[in-house]
């Protein structure tokens, strides 16, 4: 088992972007997006968890951790989105499953909507309107979310996901109970059911092949 993430770096719009490869490269892909005010070391107990199973990546988004801060750009959702398809091609993680937190699940909706992501998992995500109605019937969606959480709405990520599974889309809603935004209540249940479902997705997946 890895003791500590490589530190590694890309460019997507002329910034110099950081992110740690857990290791494990032959593994199924899976990428974890922090929130807002979080960075890619926010996830370290996740991914040593995860990091026997599957090749983890975890990201600093623009003007968070190590990477740099945006110089002419910006900091809009279109502008994260692109940096994780930048970093989906550059280090080849294609079909990867996606973690998201907050924002990072709110990046993660909108990349999968141009194809190419296996599932995703959003975690208490930012879903304000629509943004899981533009995950294709493709991708299988894990949706969890703090009842207690006042920063993100959990009654607007358990519509969109009913909406999703309406259109056919794999997706489920799972509260927890009591839980607040940062998944300090109940933090083994944060852990082991994205754990378990994302263990059961890339079965699914050789499976099919």
């Amino acid at each position: 088992m890895t003791a500590e993430p490589a530190d590694c770096f890309y460019e997507s719009h002329g910034l110099r972007l950081h992110y740690v490869d857990w290791g494990n490269a032959a593994a199924p892909p899976l990428i974890l997006v922090h929130g807002g005010l979080d960075h890619c070391r926010n996830w370290d107990a996740i991914a040593r968890e995860l990091q026997p199973h599957f090749h983890v990546v975890a990201l600093d988004l623009r003007g968070h951790g190590d990477s740099e801060w945006a110089r002419g750009s910006s900091y809009s959702l279109a502008d994260h989105v692109y940096d994780l398809a930048r970093l989906v091609r550059f280090a080849g993680l294609q079909d990867a499953a996606i973690v998201g937190h907050s924002m990072g699940g709110r990046v993660a909706a909108h990349l999968a909507a141009g194809g190419g992501v296996g599932g995703i998992i959003a975690l208490a995500p930012w879903w304000p309107r629509d943004d899981a109605d533009l995950v294709p019937t493709g991708c299988r969606m894990l949706v969890m979310h703090g009842t207690a959480d006042t920063w993100t709405d959990p009654g607007s990520s358990s519509a969109q996901t009913r909406r999703a599974a309406l259109r056919g889309v794999d997706a489920q809603w799972v509260p927890v109970p009591g839980a607040g935004h940062y998944m300090i209540r109940r933090w083994s249940h944060w852990h082991r059911r994205p754990a378990a479902y994302i263990a059961d997705h890339f079965a699914r997946t050789q499976r099919d092949t």
